[in-house]
Formats: C-alpha cells, structure tokens, sequence
C-alpha cells in the first residue's frame, strides 16, 4: 500500500509540473501570435465566386526582401547584428487599423446575409498572419483569410477569440483577402471586428520560393 501511495504522489507531482510549465509557457505563446492551423468549412467566397463582387480593395502595407530578412537571421549575420524581437523569427510585423465600417467594401447577398471583403497586401512576403485586438462579432458570423492558390485558414467565430482578440493562422503568398460574413438580420457593430497586426513572413515555410525557381 505504501508502494502505490508513493506512487500516486509521484504521478500528481509530475501532473502538477507540467501544468505549471504549461502555464509558463501560455504567455509567451500569445506574445508570439502561435497560432495552429485552422481549416474548415471554404470561405462564401470560394463556394460561390460567381455571386461576389469585384476584386476587393487593397490594404498595400510594407514591402519585404524575404531573402535578405533569412540572410540576417543566418548565424554569423546574427551575432553579428546582435538579437532580433521579431515574431520567432518568421515575420515582420506592422501596425494597423483596418475595420470594416470604414475600410473595405460590404455586399449584401440574396439570402439578406452581408459579406465584407478587403485584400492586405505585404510584397515580397512568403506568407501572412492577422492578428485582432477585437474580434467580437455576432453569433453565426465567420471569418476567413484566403492567401494564395485559395489556400485559407478559418472558419473563426466569435467563440476562438482569447479575451476579445485573436490570432490567424499564416497562409501563403504577398497577398490575402479578409472576408467576413455576417448573417441575416445580425448587426455587427463599430469597432466589433478590428484588424491591428499583419505578420509578413519570409521563412517560405509553404515552399513557394523554391516552386518558383523550378
């Protein structure tokens, strides 16, 4: 008997410390925009791209050498510039305000639903991430974020936000289009849904660079 008590107090030991580990290390995950790949039902968009509108504006943001960005990171250029805050070394990222009472454009769809659509663009990125500091939409309301040859990420509901903001996925490409669609009768509030951060990848973790030079 005192075998398994002994052994019982060594299992809560152990479950005790990685759930403190896990709670060291939760903080630096959102500091770092993680974000698991999140891929579901295809965007209105993509299903029915007879029934949306024209290309949607687009958001140019700055543009990126991703292959002079992982000539930095290489070791010797890395010591020799000293640490980088980057996002885990993958992104750059820039500061923005894009919401969708004031940017974009909104259509209304035969069904009464509304969908808004707007493209951010980073040239020269290998992939893109979105981070909210709001995201806040009535229920039923989707969002995604479709980047090149439709590859896509969502749908995101109210329901993934942490603490009212939330994180996207990368897809690949320079370029994505943030689409949001909003069911009938629901209203979606200013400042509800705000778009603060764009991450401008250069690793090519989806291979694109190396496609291109096939």
């Amino acid at each position: 008997m005192l075998g398994v008590s002994a052994a019982r107090t060594d299992a809560m030991s152990a479950v005790r410390s990685l759930l403190r580990v896990a709670l060291l290390c939760a903080p630096l995950a959102a500091v770092h925009g993680l974000a698991a790949a999140h891929r579901g039902e295809p965007p209105y968009g993509l299903l029915h791209r007879a029934r949306v509108g024209a290309e949607p504006a687009t958001a140019e943001l700055r543009a990126i050498d991703a292959a002079a960005r992982r000539a930095e990171l290489e070791p010797a250029a890395r010591d020799a510039i000293g640490p980088r805050t980057k996002r885990l070394q993958v992104a750059d990222d820039e500061a923005v305000s894009i919401a969708p009472e004031r940017d974009g454009a909104w259509q209304t769809l035969d069904d009464g639903s509304r969908l808004w659509r707007l493209r951010v663009r980073a040239a020269g990125a290998t992939d893109l991430r979105l981070g909210f500091a709001r995201f806040a939409p009535p229920p039923g309301t989707t969002l995604h974020v479709i980047g090149a040859d439709d590859a896509y990420q969502g749908p995101y509901t109210a329901a993934d936000a942490a603490a009212g903001r939330l994180a996207t996925a990368a897809v690949p490409g320079d370029s994505a289009i943030v689409e949001l669609h909003v069911p009938a009768g629901a209203a979606l509030a200013d400042g509800a849904v705000v778009l603060s951060d764009v991450g401008a990848g250069f690793r090519d973790r989806f291979g694109r660079a190396a496609q291109a030079d096939t």
